[in-house]
């Protein structure tokens, strides 16, 4: 199935680039085009979700809150109108997943944590359908700690591990013979976390040229001016053990970027070997084009001076282009980001009683109007809090690729230039590879569809008698229940069926099927809708102390007693209101048959008290006709029957059904016109229940259990004013969580809620993103203690 970006998007893009694209000289116009076409042709997502916390035991409820929005300005985007998230354990199994409706960018949903996981970290990722068409390293990941109290807990201290990696970034991506070069480098042990070590560069006689160590998580740097025809060795010692690593490769010729900053202006100085007469230079961000163009060498050498207030927000790539203009060098340049949401968030006391009242206020600035989340829970040895945020993400995290280490220092005061320079010189990451978009190597076919509407699920439709993919088949899926539903699809050239469903909440037998009366001879297999590639990285065990087992019983306690004497409160869901309505809407005619003559034979009932549907026999089948009298015509094809949402396509079928069964007949006595198919009219039964009632199904049908978007739980909080609530014990962890918090046009939003029995100091996190797109994070703490002063 192919798909085009709407045209707004193209144009708000095109637009942008318009803005930001002033010094453009019409050689470079080559480069410029391809990356626009690109853009203009792959509009990317981003999905972040906030938690309620980062630690949690089995049989307590995972709450999270999430944001999809436009990949390169981080505005709220309706494209999709689903997002997939899961928990995926350590051996890559998902263990949990839910489908999130998203309503103008902005979803939220619950998991209950199963008893019979293992104590051990988790990825909880999410993506949307349409992200599924880029790499998998662009979702959303976020690691989950979770203990299981319910079995015996591998009580273990702080891993450690003996090995090291140590990878060498010449700047820029080139190391050239007589050119002084920085050269960052980055330690890491098996687990992927930046380890102290000391490294030394030996010539061919074993003579040391130089030694360093890192600053910061393992990361550092040092100039270097390599010679003709070295031999340079690599070597590290780490925890007393030698370790010999390849030294980059030296080039005879080249180009080679050095950037440094200056206050508010960043200096990109080149040098080339040969001299060269002409190179083009790219400052880009996300695709959007910030500074562009050629310029000679003088001398083989030429130095830059771009202005920080011309780059955009965040992880920033300078690119160099040879006389052929292909991409020779690339730096990663970082801005601190100013488009941020201010939000302050404040309890209305430091100190608290138990099952006392707390009311926060919170305000924002820089923008008014802001989608926040809010969690309040206790903090301990056990719970701590995070160092991802929505800030850290959009900004540094998602963009780059692999697990970034602390992504919230490099945003508090404590962050200097060189540390964060550290971290973009040992990375490197675009969304699109150069050499694809200059040889137009992607594809125009997207696999994966964008979900506009509510889920589309997607069905494969084969031959039976050679298993080859069957083309333009039509083909019916119904969702039978209180609330039946309805869709039918046509396959395309590859047997793929798209069936765009809209209000499909819960778990539900489906039944998709052919015509089998025409199209008996083929099978259908419903794709899992879920991403199947999965990127590993690394990640250190959990580390449980013998020193939390008090903790951790404490906290199983006051799991169970909640779970005994608040299960029904914490097991409320809010059903969505979809209405009754088949997707016909009212019906011509409508027969509660309750309120007529009850029939033992559907013929009768069809003869004696339905006009509009006339019962015809022919070569001893049943056939029905509808006729409309407000046209004076009856159709002369059979109509859509419809039983429980199932379509019929045997009439002989629905005179064989109990009339008794069925509570509601409707009949649409036009023509009807829905999706790709036209039906003479549609004849629709509604069973009591909604569950077919014991109507056997044509064998050629699939039917199958599935999974729809997921209902939402609504949060516990008690009410301590109400005096029916004392006597119950109350020893949450998690006093508050709400996705929904919105500030007023003034910018400001209050929250209350109440305490329970457990002491200690409680953490306050509110974070969101404003309706123009800034990110913003607070946090606030207070306590809670027996007796306040």
């Amino acid at each position: 199935m192919n798909f085009s970006i709407p045209k707004s998007y193209i144009f708000f893009f095109v637009f942008s680039q318009i803005l930001c694209f002033d010094n453009v000289l019409a050689q470079n116009n080559e480069v410029k085009d391809e990356l626009d076409h690109y853009r203009q042709n792959n509009y990317q997502e981003k999905i972040y979700i906030t938690t309620d916390r980062e630690q949690y035991l089995a049989g307590e409820l995972l709450w999270f809150k999430v944001y999809c929005l436009d990949a390169t300005l981080h505005q709220y985007t309706d494209l999709s109108k689903v997002a997939y998230v899961e928990l995926i354990s350590e051996d890559t199994i998902a263990v949990l997943q839910a489908k999130i409706e998203l309503k103008h960018g902005v979803g939220s949903g619950s998991f209950y944590i199963p008893t019979n996981l293992n104590t051990g970290k988790f990825q909880l990722r999410g993506y949307t359908n349409w992200m599924k068409n880029y790499d998998e390293a662009f979702f959303f990941r976020k690691e989950i700690e979770i203990i299981n109290s319910f079995r015996k807990i591998p009580y273990i201290s702080a891993t450690s591990s003996d090995r090291l990696d140590l990878q060498l970034f010449p700047e820029g991506g080139n190391l050239v013979e007589g050119i002084e070069s920085q050269i960052a480098f980055k330690g890491v042990d098996f687990y992927g976390r930046g380890v102290d070590f000391k490294g030394y560069l030996l010539n061919q006689q074993s003579d040391t040229l130089l030694e360093f160590q890192p600053t910061y998580l393992g990361m550092g740097s040092f100039s270097f001016r390599p010679e003709p025809n070295s031999d340079i060795k690599l070597i590290a010692v780490y925890k007393g053990n030698k370790y010999r690593f390849d030294f980059p490769k030296i080039k005879d010729e080249g180009l080679v970027m050095k950037v440094s900053e200056d206050g508010e202006v960043m200096h990109v100085k080149i040098k080339s070997v040969p001299a060269l007469g002409t190179i083009y230079f790219l400052a880009h961000s996300n695709n959007i084009i910030t500074h562009s163009g050629q310029y000679s060498l003088r001398a083989g050498e030429l130095e830059l001076t771009i202005q920080k207030n011309e780059l955009r927000d965040g992880i920033n790539h300078f690119t160099l282009f040879n006389e052929s203009q292909q991409p020779v060098c690339e730096r990663l340049v970082f801005k601190k980001p100013k488009k941020k949401l201010g939000i302050n968030v404040r309890a209305n006391k430091e100190q608290f009683a138990a099952r006392e009242k707390v009311s926060l206020d919170i305000s924002t600035v820089q923008s008014k109007l802001a989608d926040l989340s809010v969690s309040v829970f206790k903090l301990d040895s056990l719970n701590e809090q995070g160092d991802l945020n929505i800030l850290s993400y959009l900004y540094l995290t998602s963009d780059l690729r692999g697990k970034i280490e602390h992504p919230g220092y490099y945003f508090s005061g404590d962050a200097n230039f060189q540390d964060i320079d550290l971290l973009m010189l040992t990375n490197g990451w675009s969304r699109f590879r150069w050499e694809e978009i200059l040889e137009n190597k992607l594809p125009a076919y997207k696999k994966f569809v964008p979900e506009k509407y509510g889920p589309i699920i997607k069905a494969d439709i084969a031959n039976n008698l050679n298993g080859a993919p069957a083309a333009h088949v039509f083909a019916y899926l119904s969702v039978p229940g209180p609330f039946p539903q309805f869709y039918d699809a046509k396959s395309n050239g590859l047997g793929e069926l798209y069936f765009e469903t809209h209000n499909f909440y819960g778990p539900a037998d489906i039944i998709v099927q052919t015509n089998y009366r025409v199209d008996s001879t083929y099978s259908i297999d419903l794709s899992d809708p879920f991403a199947s590639r999965y990127t590993f990285y690394p990640s250190s065990p959990l580390t449980v102390s013998k020193s939390l087992a008090e903790i951790i019983n404490h906290r199983s306690v006051g799991l169970q007693a909640l779970n005994i004497y608040q299960s029904g409160r914490i097991n409320s869901y809010k059903v969505p209101e979809i209405g009754n309505e088949m997707f016909f809407g009212n019906a011509d005619q409508n027969y509660l048959l309750d309120d007529y003559t009850r029939f033992t034979i559907m013929e009768d009932v069809m003869r004696e008290y339905v006009p509009g549907v006339w019962v015809r026999q022919k070569g001893g089948d049943f056939h029905f006709k509808v006729a409309n009298f407000e046209q004076d015509l009856v159709y002369a094809d059979d109509p859509l029957i419809l039983y429980d949402g199932v379509p019929i396509f045997d009439v002989n079928k629905v005179m064989r059904i109990d009339p008794l069964k069925v509570k509601k007949l409707e009949v649409v006595t036009h023509r009807y016109f829905y999706r790709q198919q036209t039906y003479d009219g549609i004849v629709n039964y509604t069973t009591y229940h909604g569950d077919l009632d014991g109507f056997e199904l044509d064998p050629h049908s699939l039917l199958v259990k599935y999974e729809g978007l997921q209902i939402k739980r609504e949060f516990y909080s008690p009410n301590y004013d109400l005096k029916n609530n004392q006597h119950m014990p109350d020893f949450r962890n998690l006093l508050y969580w709400s996705p929904d918090v919105l500030t007023d046009e003034d910018g400001n939003a209050s929250v209350d809620f109440y305490t329970s029995d457990e002491t200690g100091k409680f953490l306050v996190v509110v974070e969101g993103l404003s309706t123009d797109g800034r990110p913003g994070f607070a946090t606030d703490t207070f306590e809670v203690k027996n007796e306040v002063n």
